[in-house]
């Protein structure tokens, strides 16, 4: 039976950090979360990614509560 692992790749992560801007600052507030954005490895689990996820959509809209 196969693994029942889901993996994110990191051409995704990068092209969400750069359409948000992809600033220094981002990436720096990245890095201290634990991902760093200029040395991906090639795939990141979900349960390892799913906090960046949730950073950066309050990052792109912190106006919204997270349900929206």
């Amino acid at each position: 039976m196969g693994s029942s692992v889901r993996y994110v790749f990191a051409s995704s992560v990068e092209s969400l950090v750069r359409g948000l801007g992809g600033s220094a600052e981002l990436r720096a507030r990245l890095k201290a979360r634990g991902l760093d954005v200029e040395d991906l490895p090639a795939a990141i689990a979900i349960e390892e990614w799913t906090p960046h996820l949730l950073f950066l959509a309050s990052y792109a809209f912190p106006t919204l509560p997270r349900e929206e």
